[in-house]
């Protein structure tokens, strides 16, 4: 039922409870909050994902806020269990949908969606 093909919206792994009991048709647990969305209109190509923003961590440190197509990087580590954190201040800022490798920091062209970011995180 789901077409083969690359998404670039925004999900996350967190989405997946939300997403298996939309399909299933099935109650996520109500005695708690969830931060689970469900992204079946976007697996299924009816719709937008519900998700337009997200908050990257490691442990309790934030790394990245992505909103939209953009991603603002605050911290980075050189390599998978590199031990030493880097701070970007200001952060990097990259646009996913044609930079999905984060190689171009584009910060300074969008100062405005960086100042968006920015309150976000505030």
């Amino acid at each position: 039922m789901i077409k083969p093909g690359v998404v670039t919206k925004i999900g996350s792994t967190l989405d997946v409870l939300a997403t298996a009991c939309d399909i299933s048709s099935t109650r996520a647990p109500s005695d708690r909050i969830m931060d689970s969305v469900d992204l079946s209109p976007v697996l299924f190509g009816t719709g937008p994902s519900p998700r337009d923003t997200m908050f990257y961590y490691r442990s309790r440190q934030l790394f990245a806020i992505r909103q939209g197509a953009f991603e603002a990087r605050f911290r980075t580590k050189a390599t998978v269990g590199d031990t030493k954190e880097y701070e970007h201040d200001p952060p990097f800022l990259y646009n996913l949908e044609h930079d999905p490798s984060e190689k171009y920091d584009i910060a300074v062209k969008y100062p405005d969606v960086l100042t968006g970011v920015m309150k976000l995180l505030r």
